[in-house]
This record gives C-alpha cells, sequence and structure tokens, in this order.
C-alpha cells in the first residue's frame, strides 16, 4: 500500500514535471507460501537462516540493477536542499561516495559527479515537496532510495510515507515526520518551475 500510494503520487508528479528526469516506485508483489521444499530443514540446520513456513507472506520486488543510492532521509540533515539554486548548494557527497551509506559529504561545486548527484538530490526533494502540496499538506513522501537507470529513471523502493492519520506503518512519523521534513527542506528550481507558483 505504501509503495503503490507513492507511485501514484510519483506518476502525477511525472505528468507535470518539464524535465526528462521520471520518478518510479517499484510496488512489490504479495505472495503466499503455498509449497516448501522438503530441503529446507536441511538448509535451516546447515546455515541456521531463517526458511519460510506455508501460508507466510512474502513481498517480491524486481532486482534494481545499478549503483544504490540514498537520495534523502527523514530525520538527517545530510541529504537537504539548502537554498533555492539548481542543486550546487545541496550538502552532497564528495565525487568518490559509492552509495553504501553516508559517509564523507562536502558542500558546493567540486566535481561533476558531485554536481550530478546534487542536481539529483533537488529532484528528489522537489518531489517529496510535491508530495506534501498534491495532498495539500495530509502527507509527504520521504526517505528515498534506489538507482538512476538511462540517466533519467529513478527507480525507488521503500519510501517513508509520514501522514497526519498514521497510515503507512512503522516508518510513518505521522505529522512529526512532515514537520521535519518541512523544517530541512529549501526550495529549489525545481520546485519553483513545477508547482510553487499555486498556493502551497
Amino acid at each position: 500500500m505504501k509503495c503503490k500510494q507513492a507511485n501514484d503520487l510519483a506518476q502525477q508528479f511525472n505528468l507535470c514535471s518539464a524535465d526528462e528526469r521520471k520518478i518510479f516506485f517499484e510496488v512489490p508483489i504479495i505472495a503466499e507460501m503455498d509449497m516448501l521444499s522438503h530441503c529446507t530443514q536441511l538448509i535451516q540446520k546447515v546455515t541456521r537462516k531463517k526458511i519460510f513456513v506455508l501460508e507466510e507472506c512474502i513481498a517480491i520486488e524486481p532486482f534494481l540493477k545499478g549503483s544504490f543510492q540514498k537520495f534523502s532521509s527523514t530525520y538527517s540533515s545530510y541529504y537537504t536542499c539548502n537554498g533555492g539554486g539548481d542543486g550546487a548548494d545541496i550538502t552532497a557527497p564528495t565525487a568518490n561516495y559509492n552509495g553504501t551509506g553516508y559517509g564523507k559529504h562536502t558542500k558546493g561545486k567540486s566535481t561533476n559527479t558531485t554536481n550530478t548527484y546534487a542536481n539529483n538530490l533537488a529532484f528528489v526533494e522537489a518531489f517529496s515537496h510535491y508530495t506534501y502540496w498534491y495532498t495539500k499538506g495530509r502527507m509527504v513522501v520521504d526517505d528515498l532510495q534506489g538507482v538512476i537507470q538511462d540517466t533519467n529513471h529513478f527507480r525507488l523502493t521503500d519510501p517513508s510515507i509520514h501522514s497526519v492519520k498514521l497510515s503507512y506503518g512503522p516508518t510513518d512519523s505521522g505529522q512529526n515526520g512532515i514537520t521535519a521534513f518541512l523544517s530541512k527542506h529549501r526550495c529549489n528550481k525545481i520546485c519553483a518551475n513545477w508547482f510553487l507558483n499555486q498556493q502551497h
């Protein structure tokens, strides 16, 4: 439900975007285990790892091919827009950032890699702001991670949705999560070009 809601909002965002970049969320398929291999008990004894049981539900998601990146985090100050520019003033990782963690960060335009990453941060920040605007303040989609395919398709997974009704599971921080996003967000040119000419 969370990923479907995020993907529905992303489709609306993509429609109003003049940018070539588009955002998509992987929506998991929920499947119930209706058959088990007889080898599972042996595997569990050898590896001591959890095995599935009959009637257990699992979520299946397509494999995201590419370099996995963390774009935003609800309570982190690392991935934030700090001004109204095109991404040049975003706190961004250094050029050797490999997408595996928060790592060392730098400000400003130091390399093309940092500039590209900063511009991508501005793009996903604008999406999160859009979700707040589009839902009239009822929710915000944040905690964005995934891969960029073909330079302009953001394939994201496992977002957090913060909603006033606390409808989206354990990562839904409700109004506190919405407020946390708004307190760190600074509108950038992407926000202004797409929807901030309307009341927000």
